[in-house]
């Protein structure tokens, strides 16, 4: 898939590219260039234009408490590990929407995030890269 924008920042600190694409398959950055050029070398690549916007690399958050943030709801009382599962796992995967594509978890229970991660390697759910400390 080729992905076309405005303006590709490269992620290198210096390097921002106009009138760029990226080349990406499986899920691999494979090159970065020229968006008509690019076009043009892979004719049957699927195209995603996305106009005036911005490429970027993959954002991190580095503190986020996955599995803790559940507490201060007003509906806490109906949490339990199962919820708690869910709860976690929705905000993981609401981390793409906003660019990011990197967790660090700073202290979840139970050995939530290495499950998570585990059911993220097994192919059963989506979700960002994810460091943690449980």
């Amino acid at each position: 898939m080729i992905l076309a924008a405005k303006t590709i920042v490269t992620g290198d600190g210096k390097t921002v590219l106009t009138d760029s694409a990226v080349l990406v398959q499986n899920g691999k950055i494979l090159e970065i260039g020229n968006a008509e050029e690019m076009k043009k070398n892979h004719p049957d690549e699927t195209v995603k234009d996305y106009g005036d916007a911005t490429i970027l690399p993959g954002l991190i958050d580095m503190h986020i408490h996955l599995g803790g943030s559940w507490r201060h709801r007003p509906d806490a009382m109906y949490f339990d590990d199962h919820l708690i599962s869910y709860f976690a796992l929705a905000a993981a995967q609401n981390a793409f929407g906003v660019g990011v594509t990197t967790l660090r978890d700073v202290g979840s229970e139970h050995l939530l995030c290495e499950k998570m991660r585990y059911a993220g390697k097994q192919g059963f759910v989506e979700i960002p890269r994810l460091i943690h400390t449980d």
